[in-house]
């Protein structure tokens, strides 16, 4: 890597594009201090042939040069100016992205200036430069070991989570839980696009429903349903949409009040070799082969799983 900064030559440098041209330094005026300094599209800065008049009339004359830049915190480079006769200190890349790609720091937009190979933070070209979401530049560079989407993950029970962080605090919201690793990927795109377009939280922020017995179950991306019998909380099952949780919760009540019949206690179930799973919210069949107990398969109904252990 050439690092041109460290040049102090006045004279125009010349350099290679992408192309394999052979191309001049280009040299722009710094907004609100023009004719005073100039970056160029190399990541070099420096300051103008000026007169200046101090306070008591004196006209002196200030010959332009290369500012010399140093290295600030994360080893990004820095620079000294100066306006309206009060110095302060910037981020090179900052002023080359000002000049360049006409960028402005807003924490609105949440738009930052990014550096593409992060090991060549001194590189302040404008080949090296980019303008991207805070989230892209957090996430373009982290790899996981189990996917290539950004926001998901495994669980135990084979399927991909999803979620999203927010806001300055980066607050976590959970999107779902989905069958397949691209379903949950383009899932996590979408809600990227809805909230950086249209402010649209993910569904997760819902913690609370209208009806009695039901709650929104993070982790599944459901509507629970539960009933207290005998001061002791029952789970009846876990449902897409919430009149349907509701309805499983009267039904329970009923037979409860009716029939003094509990809704299926631990996740039990009336047939040998299947149980209810928790983490899939499906019916699980497990058999002994050869003194081993192995998992035969994951159903939506109790039936379905039954009629496995038939084969």
């Amino acid at each position: 890597m050439i690092e041109y900064y460290k040049d102090f030559s006045l004279e125009p440098l010349f350099y290679v594009n992408e192309y394999g041209l052979v191309c001049q330094e280009e040299w722009k005026d710094i907004a609100e201090i023009k004719n005073i300094y100039q970056s160029s599209n190399l990541g070099r800065i420096k300051s103008l042939d000026r007169f200046t008049i101090s306070k008591k009339g004196v006209k002196r004359f200030f010959k332009g040069i290369v500012l010399k830049q140093t290295i600030g915190d994360r080893g990004y480079l820095q620079i000294g100016l100066c306006k309206k006769g009060k110095p302060y200190t910037i981020q090179t890349h900052l002023v080359i992205a000002e000049c360049f790609f006409n960028h402005k720091p807003n924490s609105e937009i949440n738009l930052v200036v990014d550096h593409k190979r992060n090991k060549y933070r001194k590189n302040n070209s404008i080949f090296n430069l980019q303008v991207i979401t805070g989230r892209e530049n957090v996430t373009k560079d982290s790899k996981s070991k189990h996917t290539s989407y950004k926001g998901i993950s495994p669980t135990k029970s084979g399927k991909w989570t999803a979620y999203i962080y927010i806001g300055n605090k980066k607050k976590s919201f959970c999107i779902g839980t989905f069958d397949t690793e691209e379903q949950a990927g383009n899932e996590y795109i979408k809600a990227v696009k809805n909230w950086e377009e249209n402010k649209e939280v993910p569904k997760d922020h819902v913690k609370s429903s209208e009806y009695s017995g039901v709650s929104w179950a993070k982790s599944k991306n459901k509507w629970r349903a539960t009933i207290y019998i005998e001061k002791e909380l029952i789970h009846i099952g876990y449902y897409d949409e919430e009149s349907t949780a509701h309805q499983k919760y009267l039904e329970s009540v009923s037979n409860w009040e009716l029939k003094n019949q509990k809704p299926l206690k631990n996740f039990s179930s009336q047939h040998k070799g299947v149980c209810f799973d928790k983490q899939s919210g499906k019916w699980k069949v497990r058999k002994t082969i050869n003194g081993k107990v192995k998992t035969l398969g994951l159903f939506k109904t109790e039936f379905e799983a039954y009629m496995k252990t038939l084969e």
